[in-house]
């Protein structure tokens, strides 16, 4: 057999081939294990966004660790809750980002989240609640004032593990109030940032919306786009065209080699 590949020129080739299989069959097993993962993900997000919110006093006594420390199944990603409290608005923080608009209408394209300390009525605990989104064009102050909750208020929202900061992720300004993560503890220090507990989360405002639509919440929106069975079967389909391919191929060169 390895003669007869070598005398046809096969032997490289068909080497080269069948890692090429190799490589193919195992990005199309990966999408598709990735495809299972996503869907028990989707799953999860899906039922604690069902659920009932819980209260101040059922917050207090919730054990929450990183998402990235323990993973989704294991942590209060999503967890829907309602609160009553006050916000710090004199706080507020400007978290740079860029969203799509949303289905349905909305605002959307270059602007900030704002968040802002807020305090809990029943407890006394503080925490970052992301209030939603503002664009550029509409972050002066005249127009920021007019969106604050004045107040004890009642808020609901879903539980956030903080932004953890990248390789390219952007330097802070504070001077300038510009900032690129919503992490509570590089958005608030000194006396603010003691106050505030639960300092490797926030929380992701649902509602209330102010008056005139400012900042605009959007943390019910959750799309976590699923294409990993076509993902897998795109690099099935290029092992089985190889497959034909190379099939093709080393026919006509035996054939050739054995043509007197």
């Amino acid at each position: 057999m390895l003669q007869t590949l070598r005398a046809s020129g096969l032997l490289w080739v068909t080497g080269f081939a069948l890692v090429a299989l190799a490589v193919l069959l195992g990005l199309g097993t990966w999408q598709w294990n990735r495809k299972t993962w996503k869907e028990e993900l989707v799953a999860t997000i899906q039922a604690r966004l069902k659920a009932q919110p819980i209260d101040a006093a059922a917050f207090r006594d919730l054990k929450c660790a990183h998402v990235d420390e323990v993973g989704l199944a294991a942590s209060c990603e999503f967890t829907p809750l309602r609160l009553t409290g006050t916000f710090d608005h004199d706080n507020e923080r400007h978290v740079y980002t860029g969203i799509a608009k949303p289905a349905g209408g909305g605002l959307g394209g270059q602007g900030y989240w704002i968040v802002t300390p807020f305090r809990i009525t029943a407890t006394g605990e503080t925490v970052a609640v992301s209030r939603g989104f503002i664009p550029d064009s509409q972050m002066d102050i005249a127009i920021r004032e007019k969106t604050w909750i004045q107040g004890e208020t009642t808020i609901t929202g879903l539980i956030r593990s903080g932004e953890q900061r990248q390789t390219f992720t952007n330097a802070n300004n504070p001077k300038k109030n510009d900032w690129y993560l919503r992490n509570t503890r590089e958005l608030f220090s000194g006396d603010i940032g003691a106050a505030i507990t639960r300092r490797h989360l926030f929380i992701d405002l649902v509602a209330p919306t102010p008056a005139g639509g400012l900042p605009q919440p959007t943390a019910g929106r959750i799309d976590i786009p699923n294409r990993h069975l076509e993902y897998a079967l795109t690099w099935w389909a290029l092992a089985a065209t190889l497959l034909g391919v190379f099939g093709a191929f080393a026919a006509g060169r035996l054939r050739a080699v054995k043509s007197p």
